[in-house]
């Protein structure tokens, strides 16, 4: 089951080993855990992987061939079937699930109107109205893949052109429409994925000098992120960008070295979309099911996030034998 490029698929699993078994783990901890909050360090590692999961996702799109309408066509096609059928289960449970369990104080609202939903569910969850809690990543991805055809149908020189524009747009609508700032802190990174180019060259020679320059690099860039202001200003492109290389040459070196452990990783990766879509919805059950007594870091970590890695890969795994059966 490994990859050709397996190291990509070791980054992607421990990036979202890292949001979903820690990061968002910790909202599920109760007393005298619930007093843990997390940095400042912390939530610019989370960027950073936030960063490179749009990076991911713009990366291998690159090479797609879009030359006609029919091309277009295929291209939605393949995203709806890939990723928009779960993101919407995920959209309309969480939005039920909130508004029942919260009424008996078991749960929070995901999403804060029904409007909300809706905007959520057609990709401008983060351009009108308020964006859901979790699920804002996803609706604000989606709007990414709408302009994606366009991008590749365009020669090179037009594709530069186009993403200067749409960055200049967001920008702008960022100031004057106050659209949700993490379009315009996201969408460059995407674009950077669409841009790259292959990464085998970059792994192949110097790996360990590589590596520890780039974390280096990372490191200078987020203490003067921590120093200037911990929330989103121009270091924070900085300290993404070499965030998402020090995470590629990890995992490269984890691949190398460790080879062990990569196959686990790989079916991480495969399941990790369902692990985002769905973690929360598995994780308010697990804790109503504890009765929220006793809700721990260790809980968290030995329960929680093996109950939702195992149940990810088989959704994942069944979703995708159902689709292959209706799509022949």
């Amino acid at each position: 089951m490994i990859s050709r490029l397996a190291y990509f698929d070791v980054a992607r699993a421990l990036c979202m080993l890292w949001v979903v078994g820690f990061w968002h783990a910790m909202g599920y901890w109760t007393s005298p855990y619930d007093r843990i909050e997390g940095s400042d360090l912390g939530q610019i590692i989370t960027w950073g992987i936030l960063a490179g999961f749009t990076f991911f996702s713009g990366y291998f799109l690159r090479h797609k061939t879009v030359n006609t309408l029919d091309d277009i066509k295929s291209f939605y096609k393949a995203r709806f079937f890939k990723f928009y059928i779960l993101y919407a289960i995920s959209c309309l449970t969480l939005y039920f699930a909130g508004i029942i369990l919260s009424a008996s104080g078991k749960g929070q609202i995901w999403f804060s109107s029904p409007s909300s939903l809706v905007y959520s569910l057609i990709g401008l969850g983060t351009y009108l109205g308020v964006a859901p809690a979790t699920l804002w990543y996803m609706t604000m991805l989606m709007s990414f893949y709408f302009i994606t055809p366009v991008f590749l149908f365009l020669n090179q020189k037009h594709r530069f052109y186009f993403i200067v524009l749409l960055n200049s747009f967001l920008l702008l609508a960022t100031s004057i429409f106050e659209i949700d700032v993490r379009n315009i802190m996201y969408f460059p990174f995407y674009c950077f994925g669409l841009f790259s180019l292959d990464f085998n060259k970059l792994v192949e020679k110097h790996l360990p000098a590589k590596t520890l320059g780039c974390l280096f690099l990372f490191g200078i860039s987020a203490v003067i992120q921590l120093h200037t202001s911990s929330q989103f200003n121009n270091w924070f492109y900085s300290s993404c960008f070499f965030f998402i290389l020090s995470i590629i040459l990890v995992s490269r070196i984890i691949e190398t070295w460790l080879p062990q452990v990569v196959s686990l990783l790989v079916k991480v990766s495969y399941g990790s979309m369902a692990a985002f879509l769905f973690h929360r919805q598995v994780y308010g059950v697990l804790k109503i099911l504890l009765k929220d007594s006793g809700i721990s870091p260790v809980t968290t970590s030995l329960i929680f996030l093996p109950t939702i890695f195992i149940l990810s890969f088989y959704v994942q795994q069944g979703y995708d034998f159902i689709i292959n059966k209706l799509i022949r």
